[in-house]
């Protein structure tokens, strides 16, 4: 009688989890397919949207074409500047946890600190 019992609630168990899933592809395709594509066309349509710039790379969304890619406003020197202030700061969060917010008093003394990396190098002249 266990037995029996155990077969039904599997079944039971395994027809609501495909309701619940609504018995679908996960995730749902992007294109509604339209029959089988042969492998020439794949190719087309691959080299297409290359052209396009509509391919990404990696894991990220931003597309691939560098006419997309922002132009850097900011030295090296003055990111680090600006990242050293901000953990000097105490608002640089590692793992878990809230992420600490800058007051406005501390994002100015972020952006002077980038201000002062972006300042030429000025010796001090000796007689």
């Amino acid at each position: 009688m266990k037995a029996t019992q155990s077969i039904v609630a599997m079944f039971v168990l395994s027809a609501a989890g495909a309701a619940f899933a609504g018995g679908g592809p996960y995730p749902e395709p992007a294109i509604p397919e339209s029959g089988p594509v042969s492998r020439a066309q794949v190719i087309s349509e691959l080299r297409e949207a290359q052209r396009l710039g509509l391919m990404t790379v990696g894991e990220g969304d931003v597309p691939s074409d560098p006419r997309h890619q922002v132009a850097a406003t900011k030295s090296r020197a003055q990111v680090i500047a600006e990242l050293r202030e901000a953990q000097r700061l105490g608002l640089m969060n590692f793992g878990d946890g809230d992420v600490p917010a800058a007051t406005p008093a501390q994002e100015r003394q972020i952006a002077e600190a980038g201000r002062r990396a972006a300042e030429p190098t000025r010796f001090a002249e000796h007689d």
